[in-house]
């Protein structure tokens, strides 16, 4: 089957292209890049290789004018022993107004990245903004899609959504391959070869049946922040939004074929059923720490498919997050946040089959640590600690970043992966610990 491409993306992309270069500007700026990043393994798998190297090509271009400015923040990264399925990353791709047409309120079309939540970005959890998955390990955020209102005074902030287009998060494209699931990249997690039928162990085959792009993407949504504090001192904000998931749930169609041999045959169902989001947080920033805290209630409606599917459990949710972050100098900033998810779901009828289906949080309980540290004018550090309470098990991550020009910048990182199983986001990927180099040209 022909995985589905981001085209909602490069929809974006082209039209602010085309708005950037056709008004008269009065400051533009454009930024190309290319860059090359290598895994190195330091163990060996029979599900991937022991290294892999990726290929990113990406633009930065801002053009304002007295009435419209625009921003394009776009990259396109496949891997380079199957360049054919790639992925697009689209953090901004919008038109706005200028200061000019008005000093409060500001209108804009397009993809554009807001923070909905402090919790949702520090965690990277994809409630409020789809990610970029083409390394779980290192998720990034992108832009919502649609006409944004915003409102900026001195201590109070309105940021609106209104959108007939939900785009759900992206990364690697997932394809058949043989019968079972298959994706480039070394990060894939293979789908399981047998699976358990009333204690008899049967082979298990898989497909996907994609949903058109009208029913993927065609989903209106709305959202809606308001904010109240200044940079610095107090601050809070209230959040209500009602948008699909950008999670995919999973309904398996399980069925067992008796026709030349016995097997079970999977056909995996992607939905995106809608939910609402009401998310309050508060903090206090001051010139050398800061701190906030985050509660968020996630309900749920999903759509009914055919009873005989077998889908994860699925219910009410409660994210609650709490942060502090140290800045005891200019160079050095740490920073130290807890997560907590209790979730109201009734467990669903398997229909006998033993399939795995994994929850879509990341995460029940968990910390994080993590610290940047400017070394020198041209050199940076950054390192992050992360703990799965839960299923005892964490990741460490280093990194150096050298740049020595304008131009170029040349980095070298490692990820540690620590668990006692093969179980949940960190878990999952135990024995894929490595040596990262990376080397990016700008022009």
């Amino acid at each position: 089957m022909k995985p589905k491409r981001p085209w909602g993306s490069s929809i974006a992309g082209a039209c602010v292209l085309a708005a950037l270069f056709a008004q008269p500007r009065a400051y533009a700026s454009t930024q190309y890049s290319l860059g090359l990043e290598t895994s190195s393994f330091l163990r060996s798998s029979p599900d991937r290789h022991t290294q892999s190297n990726a290929v990113q090509i990406g633009i930065a271009t801002e053009s304002k004018s007295k009435w419209v400015g625009g921003v394009l923040d776009a990259s396109a990264t496949a891997f380079t022993d199957d360049a054919a399925k790639f992925g697009v990353a689209a953090k901004n791709a919008y038109v706005h107004s200028s200061r000019e047409f008005s000093s409060l309120h500001k209108i804009s079309l397009g993809r554009k990245w807001t923070e909905w939540s402090v919790a949702d970005e520090a965690w990277k959890l994809g409630a409020w903004s789809p990610r970029f998955l083409w390394d779980p390990l290192h998720p990034t955020t992108e832009g919502k899609i649609g006409i944004f209102y915003g409102y900026d005074s001195r201590k109070w902030t309105i940021e609106g959504l209104v959108s007939p287009i939900s785009i759900p998060e992206t990364g690697v494209p997932v394809a058949e391959k043989n019968g079972t699931l298959h994706a480039p990249g070394p990060f894939w997690i293979p789908m399981r070869e047998s699976v358990s039928y009333q204690g008899r162990t049967l082979p298990l085959r898989s497909d996907i049946a994609m949903p058109g792009l009208g029913e993927l993407m065609l989903k209106p949504n709305a959202a809606l922040k308001l904010r109240y504090g200044e940079t610095d001192g107090g601050w809070a904000s209230v959040t209500y939004g009602f948008q699909p998931l950008h999670q995919a749930d999973i309904a398996a169609d399980a069925r067992v074929e008796l026709s030349k041999g016995t097997w079970v045959q999977s056909t995996v169902h992607p939905t995106f059923p809608y939910r609402h989001l009401f998310t309050v947080e508060s903090g206090y920033v001051a010139s050398a720490w800061w701190v906030w805290s985050s509660l968020t209630s996630e309900r749920p409606l999903r759509e009914s498919t055919d009873p005989s599917w077998v889908r994860p459990p699925m219910g009410p949710a409660l994210i609650g997050s709490t942060g502090i972050g140290l800045r005891p100098s200019r160079k050095l900033q740490m920073h130290a946040s807890y997560l907590a998810v209790h979730e109201t779901a009734q467990p669903t009828d398997t229909k006998n089959f033993d399939l795995f289906m994994p929850s879509r949080f990341a995460y029940m309980k968990a910390a994080r640590f993590e610290g940047t540290w400017k070394s020198g004018p041209r050199t940076d550090w950054m390192s992050a600690y992360v703990v799965d309470i839960d299923r005892a098990s964490s990741q460490v991550s280093v990194d150096f970043r050298y740049q020595p020009n304008s131009s170029w910048r040349f980095g070298v990182g490692a990820d540690g992966i620590i668990s006692g199983s093969s179980e949940g986001m960190i878990g999952q990927y135990i024995g894929d610990d490595r040596i990262r180099w990376s080397v990016n040209y700008a022009f």
